[in-house]
């Protein structure tokens, strides 16, 4: 996705040694879109806050940031647990940042 768009200065996405980063590499003549990158801390914590969990157990809030951590887990309790840590991140996100 970073190849079809303009990510911001120092926003771009490591991908590996042999590569590095896409800064300023376009597949396209002119950035199709404006893509970012985010990362979201899947620790307790982080979850505890944004999923509003806060008088949850622990170990029963260990066992759902276990399941969110395996990428696999397609499992409809999962899945929402997902979406809803999307909807946090995003509400986060600059409408500078979705478009060109």
């Amino acid at each position: 996705m970073q190849a079809m768009s303009n990510p911001r200065q120092g926003t771009s996405w490591y991908l590996n040694s042999e590569i590095g980063g896409l800064d300023g590499t376009t597949m396209t003549a002119a950035p199709l879109f404006r893509f970012r990158h985010l990362d979201v801390n899947i620790t307790n914590s982080e979850l505890k806050d944004r999923l509003k969990l806060q008088g949850m157990r622990s170990r029963k809030l260990e066992r759902i940031t276990d399941q969110m951590r395996d990428m696999a887990n397609g499992r409809k309790a999962n899945l929402a647990y997902c979406e809803q840590l999307g909807i946090s991140v995003g509400s986060e996100t600059q409408k500078e940042d979705l478009f060109l």
